[in-house]
C-alpha cells in the first residue's frame, strides 16, 4: 500500500469499523450487576442516609433513630492501549495483518470496565485503598 492521505484515510476507517465490530461482540459481565453512570467531572460524589431500623411495637416512649449521612466518592480514572505501527511494515501488509490486532483493541475496550470490577471486587490493582461506603 502506497502511504498517501487517502490510503491511510481508508485503512483507518477500516480499522475503526473492526475494533468496533470486535467491541459489539465481545462478551462483557459487568453489565449484569453495575450501573453505568455518565461523568463529565474529575470525580463523582454520592450521598445517602443509612438504613432505616425495622418497625418496633410502640409500648411506652419513643424511640428515636437518627439516620447517618454517607457519602461516596470515585475518581475518573483514564485508561488508554497504543500500538505503533511502522511505516515501512504498513506499505507492506498485502495480507491485512493489523485487523486481528485492532479486533483484539475492542475486545479488550469492552471488557475493560469488568477488569476494573474485577479489581474492585478483590481489592486489587489500581482499585487498592482505604474501603469506603458504597451504595451497594
Amino acid at each position: 500500500m502506497i502511504v498517501s492521505p487517502a490510503n491511510v484515510s481508508f485503512f483507518f476507517t477500516g480499522l475503526e469499523s473492526r475494533f468496533w465490530q470486535a467491541y459489539g461482540a465481545a462478551p462483557s459481565f459487568h453489565e449484569r450487576i453495575c450501573n453505568m453512570i455518565p461523568s463529565s467531572t474529575e470525580q463523582n460524589g454520592y450521598g445517602w442516609m443509612g438504613a432505616m431500623q425495622k418497625m418496633r411495637e410502640w409500648i411506652g416512649g419513643r424511640s428515636e433513630h437518627t439516620p447517618a449521612p454517607y457519602t461516596y466518592f470515585v475518581p475518573n480514572a483514564p485508561f488508554e492501549q497504543t500500538n505503533a505501527v511502522d511505516k515501512f511494515h504498513l506499505e507492506d501488509d498485502t495480507y491485512s495483518l493489523y485487523n486481528p490486532i485492532v479486533s483484539g483493541m475492542g475486545v479488550q475496550a469492552k471488557k475493560w470496565p469488568d477488569y476494573q470490577l474485577r479489581d474492585l471486587i478483590f481489592n486489587t490493582g489500581t482499585q487498592t485503598g482505604t474501603r469506603q461506603y458504597g451504595t451497594d
